[in-house]
């Protein structure tokens, strides 16, 4: 879930499995260009079905509520623009 309010950082959700390094380097980039501003929620999409459908091969899936930022590296650009367009 996201959050608007003031003062809140915004609560981002990255979807992933254990040991991915796809994943570890979009969470260390998020974190390089960021620092804490963002909140982030790591999911292991391993052993549910639904998340597996859904992401499967496409982790790591960076997400701000349902919907997704971007997925496999980190797009800065419209990771930006979309925390742009939740602080209005």
């Amino acid at each position: 879930m996201s959050t608007g309010d003031s003062g809140t950082a915004p609560t981002l959700t990255l979807y992933g499995r254990p040991n991915c390094g796809l994943c570890d380097t979009m969470l260390e980039a998020i974190h390089a260009r960021y620092g804490q501003a963002l909140i982030i929620e790591k999911i292991d999409i391993s052993g549910d079905p639904q998340l597996e459908r859904r992401y499967g091969l496409k982790i790591p899936v960076l997400a701000l509520g349902e919907e997704v930022i971007c997925y496999g590296h980190l797009d800065s650009e419209r990771l930006a623009q979309t925390l742009s367009r939740q602080a209005q």
